[in-house]
């Protein structure tokens, strides 16, 4: 079901955001620290601002990516936004690597709850909840994605930023993490406000706006050149960090040549007939593909997705065979 697809489009949806978790790391070098390890310049960052980024490993394959989130609290804290499954593990991972640097790491994904409102009338819903907290309205303050402002006092700490999570050209988002123990509060307020928005929902949304996702679209052999996130999740300017050796190889000595890029897909069919993740795309009598995911587009009325094909085919307008049947033409590459 993609129930508050068209909310989502036209008025406001909220889903519950059990598929992420959130890593918080304190203390006056948690910026220096994760600087050196991910792929986004993560130092220079302003308090109430982010980006994202990628950690890496040697090799330059994802371990994972995420949304970095640097508030204005004293002492400095900066939210890590993950694949729920990944926090656990990231926590960990990043424990181990502090050796002087004055900084904590803590997995806080069960201690916080996490809410995403999209939508033209995101921002009233998002207001309304932080009114039930007993907050002052902030979503206008938030003007470009990743701005965020930290809420302290009497409801104890959380934290309200704008993403672009389903696009730029899409759907104005906001986010809002609180702690477990104020969820209901806050999941009562958004219901009155905007309309429950479904997994499936999201992915359309999600799909419409050409975004990867990761365990889906990107997994831990994809090289981040491969997805495009050239321009949203590394710095060319910044200095090293794990796996910067393959990508400035790559980019320099190989001109940005990869065996594979990410595209977006059209396809032929009905809203039945939507291709499966790992359904492979020929060009003639040559597999040159496959598809990572597809839904239905309510708005291009066509089953829409996102795969991989060899770098030589991937450019608008080429036009591919689908295994299950049909064809698929690529729209952006």
């Amino acid at each position: 079901m993609r129930s508050g697809y068209q909310e989502a489009r036209q008025q406001a949806a909220f889903d519950e955001r059990q598929d992420r978790g959130r890593v918080l790391l304190t203390g006056v070098d948690a910026k220096a620290f994760l600087h050196a390890l991910l792929t986004n310049d993560i130092e220079s960052l302003a308090p109430g601002t982010g980006c994202y980024a990628a950690l890496l490993t040697p090799q330059g394959r994802m371990i994972t990516d995420m949304d970095v989130l640097a508030d204005a609290s004293v002492p400095p804290q900066v939210l890590l936004v993950v694949p729920s499954d990944v926090a656990g593990p990231l926590a960990a991972r990043l424990d181990k690597l502090i050796f002087t640097e004055e900084v904590a790491v803590a997995d806080v994904s069960a201690s916080t709850t996490h809410f995403s409102v999209a939508g033209p009338a995101a921002a009233r819903a998002v207001d309304s909840a932080l009114k039930g907290l007993g907050y002052d309205a902030v979503a206008s303050l938030l003007t470009k994605p990743f701005h965020n402002v930290r809420l302290s006092g009497a409801s104890e700490d959380g934290l309200v930023w704008r993403t672009d999570e389903l696009g730029l050209d899409g759907p104005a988002g906001f986010d809002l993490c609180v702690g477990s123990k104020h969820a209901d509060v806050v999941r009562r307020q958004l219901h009155a406000h905007a309309a429950p928005l479904s997994p499936e929902a999201r992915t359309i949304l999600r799909l419409e706006a050409g975004r990867p996702e990761f365990h889906i679209d990107m997994t831990e052999d994809t090289i981040p050149l491969e997805a495009n996130l050239l321009e949203r999740a590394i710095s060319t300017t910044k200095g090293c960090y794990v796996g910067q050796e393959v990508i400035i190889r790559v980019l320099h000595r190989g001109g940005g040549r990869v065996a594979k890029r990410l595209v977006q897909l059209r396809f032929d069919g009905r809203e039945e007939a939507v291709p499966a993740a790992g359904d492979t795309l020929s060009e003639g009598d040559r597999e040159i593909g496959r598809v990572t995911s597809a839904a239905w587009s309510p708005r291009d009325k066509t089953p829409i997705g996102l795969g991989y094909v060899h770098r030589d085919f991937a450019r608008a307008g080429v036009a591919l065979s689908v295994s299950s049947g049909g064809t698929a033409t690529i729209t952006a590459a």
